[in-house]
């Protein structure tokens, strides 16, 4: 549930010219709680804004998470079809979309929601933040949200998905940002 696959990412790579690189590797918890501790010093929120999405999780818990002083649940979505819907009670089949408003929060929230899950960072130019949110209240699948980030030069993507079968590690890490992303945020890359 909730897995990138390794195959769907390399089809989709390089089709937009704002990507400056993207790659996933295989990852220890550890380096990616040093990223996300990275990510934390370097974001700036000037004219940018920060999403998490995260997906393989019970609404309950997605509706705790937005207890957190300093995130903000914009919109749960379940991709199991209604008819459906008693597979719920054996798979954790929900989405949730957050906006950060306190980047100090990142870290925490990042340790309470990547347990056996895929969650994922997106910081973007905010003239496109309607348009994220919709997409994702639209489409299930959440397909449409990453590429309307790309249309943001400066977009910058990170992902961590904690129960990957294709990752020697059982964690694989996806980075994605543009050609004018903060020098800072991409890194070593």
């Amino acid at each position: 549930m909730g897995q990138l696959k390794l195959q769907e990412l390399n089809n989709n790579f390089n089709k937009n010219d704002n990507i400056k690189k993207e790659y996933y590797r295989d990852i220890t918890m550890l380096k990616a709680e040093n990223v996300i501790l990275n990510i934390m010093k370097y974001f700036t929120d000037n004219d940018k804004c920060l999403y998490i999405y995260t997906a393989s999780h019970n609404k309950e818990k997605l509706i705790k998470v937005d207890e957190i002083i300093g995130i903000n649940l914009v919109a749960i979505n379940n991709f199991i079809p209604k008819i459906l819907c008693f597979v719920n009670y054996f798979i954790t089949s929900n989405s949730g979309l957050y906006k950060v408003t306190d980047i100090n929060i990142l870290k925490n929230v990042f340790l309470l929601l990547n347990n056996n899950s895929l969650f994922e960072i997106y910081i973007f130019d905010r003239k496109y933040e309607k348009k994220f949110i919709n997409s994702f209240k639209n489409d299930k699948y959440f397909k449409n949200g990453k590429k309307l980030v790309m249309k943001d030069s400066e977009f910058f993507i990170y992902g961590i998905d904690s129960d990957n079968t294709e990752s020697k590690t059982g964690i694989l890490e996806y980075v994605s940002f543009g050609k004018n992303t903060n020098k800072n945020l991409s890194w070593n890359l």
